[in-house]
C-alpha cells in the first residue's frame, strides 16, 4: 500500500474448521482492515463461514474465487455496460432536447410584438366599424320597409285621414328615436374600442418614460445576453431616438 502498487486488496483463505479461520476474528486485524485506504474484499472459507473480517471489509465474497471475480470484471462486460450507458445518455439527451424544442416553439407562437398586436386591433376595430355600418343600414331599410307597410295598410283601411296622419307621425317619431338610440349606442362602442386601442399604443408607453432598445438592424433587445460589447444600439423614446455605445454587459445574478 505504501508503494501504491495495487488498487484493491483481497483477504482470502480456503475453507476449514472454525479453529482454522479463528485468526480472522482478531480485533487488531479488524482495525487494520477498517483503516485500510484501499477497498478490501473478504473471501474467507466457504459460503456458510462468517468471521469478523467479513463484516469489517468493504465487500464480502462467498469464496476466494468469488472474491477474484468481483475484483476483475470482464472487458466485454465493461464495454457492454459503457455502450448501454451511452445509449441511455443519448436517449435521455434527445428526449430533453425534444421537450425544450417543443417549449420553445410554444412560446415563439405566443410571442407577438406590440406593433403587430396594434395592427391586429386596428384591423379588428375596422371590421367592427364596417359591421356597425352594415347593421345600421340594415336596420334603417327594415324600418323603412315596415313604415311603408304600415302606411299602405293605414291608407287602405282607415278612412280617417287625420287619425292616419297622427299614427304615421307617431311611427315616424318612434323610428327617429330608435335610430338615434342605435347611433348613440354604436358611437359609445366605437369610442370604447378607440380608448382601448389608444391604451395599447406603444407611443403612450414611451411618453411615461419607457424606451425601446434595438440593434442597428432594428431587432428588439430584451435580455442582457443579446447585448455585445463594444457595439452600438438605438434607444427610441417618445420624442426621438439616440444611438448609444455599449462598453460592457453585466447580467443580473
Amino acid at each position: 500500500m505504501a508503494r501504491n502498487e495495487c488498487q484493491v486488496l483481497i483477504l482470502a483463505r480456503g475453507g476449514g474448521s472454525i479453529e482454522d479461520l479463528w485468526s480472522f476474528n482478531d480485533e487488531q486485524l479488524a482495525h487494520v482492515i477498517a483503516s485500510c485506504p484501499l477497498p478490501v474484499i473478504a473471501g474467507i472459507g466457504h459460503e456458510t463461514d462468517f468471521t469478523i473480517a467479513d463484516f469489517v471489509a468493504d465487500v464480502r465474497a462467498a469464496t476466494p474465487t468469488a472474491a477474484a471475480e468481483m475484483a476483475v470484471t470482464a472487458r466485454v462486460d465493461l464495454i457492454r455496460q459503457i455502450e448501454q450507458n451511452a445509449t441511455r445518455l443519448r436517449r435521455t439527451l434527445r428526449h430533453y432536447l425534444d421537450q425544450e424544442n417543443q417549449t420553445l416553439d410554444h412560446f415563439s407562437r405566443r410571442l407577438i410584438s406590440p406593433l403587430a398586436y396594434l395592427r391586429s386591433e386596428r384591423a379588428r376595430l375596422l371590421g367592427l366599424q364596417m359591421q356597425m355600418n352594415h347593421n345600421l343600414k340594415t336596420a334603417q331599410r327594415l324600418a323603412l320597409f315596415k313604415f311603408e307597410q304600415l302606411k299602405q295598410r293605414m291608407m287602405s283601411r282607415s278612412p280617417d285621414v287625420i287619425q292616419s296622419g297622427h299614427a304615421l307621425q307617431r311611427v315616424s317619431q318612434q323610428l327617429q328615436s330608435q335610430t338615434r338610440q342605435f347611433l348613440i349606442l354604436q358611437r359609445q362602442k366605437l369610442n370604447n374600442l378607440q380608448a382601448q386601442l389608444e391604451m395599447l399604443n406603444p407611443q403612450r408607453t414611451l411618453e411615461r418614460g419607457y424606451a425601446i432598445v434595438s440593434d442597428k438592424k432594428g431587432h428588439l433587445l430584451l435580455h442582457p445576453n443579446q447585448f455585445q460589447a463594444p457595439a452600438t444600439i438605438t434607444v427610441r423614446m417618445a420624442d426621438g431616438q439616440v444611438d448609444l455605445g455599449i462598453i460592457s454587459v453585466q447580467e443580473q445574478i
